[in-house]
């Protein structure tokens, strides 16, 4: 089975102020149905990820959710500026590589953020459900609820370079994108947060990252 590599979130454990990397155990659940195998990738922002991680054979990269981005509020109790660094490494790597990757809410965001975008700040986008427009051809829908976990969204006039929208909230901004070259696309919502997994989030997914 091919590899699949998931960036993973910083939580720090307050009583000994340790940085733990964790990932959500429902991207088993995804890595699994998409044939591969999931393999977490720790933040290491002084380590290339051209020598550490090319032994490994990865085939595909998700950037997953969780921490904001820390120069949007330096303040923030959930900054993880190492994970910011090394996440901006791994996507340069990821681009030398010609290795397919698929950013998730943050992993969306700083994949906008590597190509030149911005952010906004929203309301009504966390812990909500919302409904989708969907304007590109991807994955052939028209319209979907979805789930919603962010403070910061991408407005159409903010994509990074050379990113198309594909699917937009009611709002106007961007929560599907893909690069017009690049093997590289980014969605908003959660598929992993799911009850049931999406079959069209597996189908976008598959174009994407096989």
């Amino acid at each position: 089975m091919k590899i699949l590599g998931i960036t993973q979130r910083v939580q720090i454990y307050h009583p000994d102020n340790e940085r733990r990397d964790c990932l959500d155990q429902r991207w088993w659940r995804i890595a699994q149905t998409l044939g591969f195998i999931p393999f977490p990738l720790p933040n290491l922002p002084n380590v290339s990820p051209k020598s550490f991680f090319r032994p490994f054979n990865i085939s595909a990269i998700i950037f997953s959710g969780g921490n904001s981005l820390a120069f949007l509020d330096e303040n923030s109790s959930d900054n993880a500026f190492e994970r910011d660094t090394f996440e901006l490494n791994l996507i340069e790597w990821a681009l030398e590589s010609n290795i397919p990757i698929l950013g998730v809410c943050r992993g969306m965001q700083i994949i906008n953020h590597y190509y030149g975008g911005s952010l906004k700040n929203l309301k009504g986008h966390t812990n909500n459900r919302h409904e989708l427009e969907f304007i590109g051809g991807l994955s052939g829908e028209l319209s979907r609820e979805v789930n919603s976990y962010h403070n910061w969204g991408i407005p159409k006039d903010k994509l990074g370079e050379n990113l198309e929208p594909l699917a937009l909230a009611d709002d106007s901004t961007v929560e599907l994108f893909h690069h017009n070259s690049d093997r590289v696309a980014g969605m908003m919502w959660h598929p992993e947060r799911e009850p049931e997994l999406n079959s069209h989030d597996i189908y976008i997914m598959k174009k994407i990252l096989l």
